[in-house]
């Protein structure tokens, strides 16, 4: 099972997705998968 995501980190990934930057480019900036990217937008 892999670590807890930092709270500040879902922060950080939410407000650049939200500022207009893509879903991909999120992904590769934070190193986090597309797919938890979703999740976190849809847990808001």
């Amino acid at each position: 099972m892999g670590k807890p995501l930092d709270t500040d980190l879902r922060r950080r990934v939410v407000a650049a997705i939200e500022d207009g930057m893509s879903t991909g480019a999120a992904a590769e900036r934070f190193a986090v998968s597309k797919s938890l990217i979703f999740l976190l937008l849809n847990y808001k």
